[in-house]
């Protein structure tokens, strides 16, 4: 049973880093955009026949948890799949097939496709997060132990990580890419990719652990009403 706890949380460790990587598309190019969407693709399939357990009892008694994981879901699914279809732009391997399926209007349907995949993946970003920071409660015993050994940097760091995460969410303008106010992503080329990184981790962090508090709060307020 902790081998298989070891396991879980080792994927799930190892598709934050590379969802992370994934999300800076402008620096790693498109070549290594695709390989890295491609182990995400591998990654996402063990996520959940690991925990394909629980989709036995997802369309019984219909909660947050489960709202959200089928939105989730759903987003995953329409990404990959503006995945596959954008994968001629990468592999000229693919384009004789693409031109002949969509014929003289391949730029304007490639280029809708493309907005659909920046849309979807900034929507599955902000969802992994607060995905996180709902399962977040039922960590495992040995993680509660790490943390707690650093006690004395725990609410600096949740801090830091929250209010950075929440300037870089508004400095990156992501409400709008959540829109698609903006028809393409875009980067600032001042920024340095070590900085990027450590905003987008930071965006995570800040969903994860509002969602986090903002769970535990409820469900104290629920307490509190139950004794009443």
């Amino acid at each position: 049973m902790k081998q298989k706890i070891i396991l879980r949380i080792t994927i799930d460790l190892i598709m934050i880093i590379f969802l992370l990587i994934a999300m800076l598309c402008k620096v790693t190019g498109n070549f290594a955009h695709a390989l890295i969407g491609f182990i995400l693709l591998l990654l996402f399939i063990a996520h959940h026949y690991i925990n394909i357990c629980s989709y036995k009892s997802i369309f019984q008694q219909i909660n947050f948890n489960k709202l959200l994981n089928l939105t989730l879901l759903i987003v995953v699914i329409t990404l990959l799949i503006t995945s596959i279809l954008m994968a001629e732009m990468i592999f000229d391997s693919l384009s004789v097939v693409t031109v002949s399926m969509m014929g003289s209007g391949r730029v304007g349907v490639m280029a809708a496709i493309r907005k659909i995949h920046v849309l979807t993946a900034n929507w599955a970003f902000l969802l992994i997060s607060i995905h996180l920071g709902r399962h977040l409660n039922y960590s495992h015993k040995f993680i509660k132990q790490f943390f707690s050994r650093i006690i004395c940097m725990k609410y600096p760091l949740i801090a830091l990580f929250t209010g950075y995460g929440i300037y870089s969410f508004f400095t990156m303008e992501m409400y709008y890419k959540l829109i698609l106010y903006y028809s393409y992503d875009y980067f600032d080329s001042s920024t340095s990719n070590l900085i990027l990184f450590f905003q987008y981790l930071s965006i995570m962090m800040a969903g994860m652990l509002v969602t986090h508090f903002l769970s535990k709060y409820i469900e104290r307020i629920k307490k509190i009403n139950q004794k009443s």
